[in-house]
């Protein structure tokens, strides 16, 4: 495979007019003319020259000239190109002025079972005439429903501008190892979709609005999982529920589990009762909890009983990692899942 990541290059030929794409054009020029219009993007091909993985990014962090005015992005016009790469089998999207209507294009790529889309709903876009236009909104997801091919791969992800659901209406991928969710899509509505798909290996949930039952009736119906990932912005409505390490007994007795990384917002962090369920499972290597609240000062009778129960076990916290005896193999968030304009 080969792999191209740049900045994307700005003209005027290219910023003032839609991609269009001819019978002449090889897949590798398509997405290259896509690229421009981003501040970054990454283009993988086959050995045949087929484009396998697309990623465009409007990220400031892509943009090397802060002064320079920002790409102009990809809008509906632009992604219709994306349908001429058949054998395209990863998207990502971030920041792109695409609509709703945009999106459905994606449904027309028979091989597409990796797809990521990050801030749908970013801001307010400027057209290039300088007329507003609509935006994508939750519904833009639904796109997942209309696709040829079960996902292996699927990112929602940072879609702050997004208020309304949408989760609860697509369909759950059963091949899916891969979710990573957030704001309103990580909400109690996507226990559903994660309970239709099974052989999840890597769960990520951010500013998640679950409350504890379903967190535990969730965890439990994933016995591939093996990274974890749970920041809570704790349930909507009833406080009473919130996610705290109790929640954690929705993986005891866990198999495969290997690594869990746990942020944001816990309002307790007991070993009895919650911690403990982390001791007892064979496989963990790692308990990320350098990002948790509260304080870890406050957890630190917690992490201390942990670490005695599992001298083993590498545990991060904010103020030191106190490194474990078993031999640690690097197992970030993301793993091979990470390329590219990602993060």
């Amino acid at each position: 495979m080969r792999a191209y990541l740049w900045p994307a290059v700005l003209c005027l030929g290219v910023a003032g007019s839609s991609v269009r794409s001819t019978e002449a054009e090889s897949q590798r020029e398509v997405a290259e003319r896509l690229g421009a219009l981003a501040e970054g993007y990454n283009v993988k091909t086959d050995d045949a020259g087929n484009v396998v993985l697309l990623a465009l990014s409007n990220h400031s962090i892509h943009r090397k000239d802060k002064k320079a005015p920002p790409a102009p992005g990809v809008r509906d016009d632009d992604l219709a190109a994306i349908a001429k790469l058949a054998k395209l089998q990863t998207v990502f999207l971030e920041k792109q002025p695409i609509t709703n209507e945009g999106y459905k294009v994606l449904a027309k790529l028979p091989e597409l079972i990796d797809l990521r889309l990050h801030y749908l709903n970013a801001k307010k876009f400027r057209g290039r005439q300088g007329y507003a236009y609509p935006l994508a909104d939750a519904n833009a997801a639904l796109v997942v429903n209309g696709l040829r091919r079960p996902l292996k791969v699927l990112e929602i992800k940072h879609c702050f501008a997004v208020k309304d659901v949408s989760i609860h209406r697509l369909r759950p991928q059963p091949e899916l190892v891969k979710l990573e969710l957030d704001t309103t899509f990580a909400g109690p509505e996507a226990v559903p979709f994660i309970l239709g798909s099974p052989k999840i290996r890597n769960l990520q949930l951010h500013r998640t609005t679950m409350s504890d039952p379903d967190l535990v009736r969730a965890l439990k119906a994933l016995p591939a999982l093996e990274v974890l990932e749970l920041r809570p912005a704790q349930p909507r409505n009833n406080k009473a529920a919130a996610i705290t390490a109790r929640s954690l007994r929705g993986l005891a007795g866990h198999k495969k589990l290997r690594a869990i990384h746990m942020g944001l917002r816990w309002p307790d962090m007991a070993y009895e009762g919650g911690l403990v369920h982390l001791a007892g499972i064979p496989t963990l290597e790692v308990v990320d909890l350098r990002d948790a609240e509260p304080a870890v000062e406050l957890a630190r009778p917690a992490v201390e009983r942990l670490h005695k129960a599992r001298p083993d076990l590498t545990i991060i916290v904010k103020d030191g990692t106190i490194e474990g005896t078993r031999e640690l193999k690097t197992f970030p968030r993301d793993g091979h899942y990470r390329w590219g304009v990602m993060k």
